[in-house]
């Protein structure tokens, strides 16, 4: 009987839906700063993990300590992709992206402005 409720649960885990993701990252151009994000499809904005740099700091959602951050809120329309970037205890910010998305045909144009509070503003450009 055990080796039949592994089977199902092996059935069940590995026959699940496949959800697809894509990965955005936009960095100023002359390389200052960056933030990537990768991002699934539901129909909500779905962050699935991050990272921003600054020279040579960082923080990531899978880092730990002092280097750790968490989407603090997030909206996402078909024009419009703003991120706000917290620290784990959801206490100070660390950065803010503010992005515009345009599309036409085949062309498709991401870019905007990420902000580090303390830090500095930069213009960005994001490639998927």
């Amino acid at each position: 009987m055990k080796k039949l409720n592994l089977i199902l649960l092996s059935l069940l885990v590995f026959s699940g839906e496949t959800f697809a993701t894509e990965t955005m990252v936009c960095a100023s151009r002359k390389g200052e700063v960056s933030a990537s994000l990768l991002m699934g499809s539901l129909d909500v904005v779905a962050i699935a993990s991050a990272s921003v740099t600054f020279g040579d700091k960082s923080w990531a959602t899978e880092a730990a300590g002092d280097k750790k951050i968490v989407v603090g809120q997030a909206f996402e329309d078909g024009s419009h992709l703003n991120v706000d970037f917290t620290d784990e205890q959801i206490i100070t910010k660390i950065a803010e992206l503010r992005l515009v998305k345009a599309s036409e045909e085949d062309n498709f144009a991401v870019a905007g402005t990420l902000r580090l509070p303390g830090l500095g503003a930069w213009a960005v450009d994001c490639t998927e």
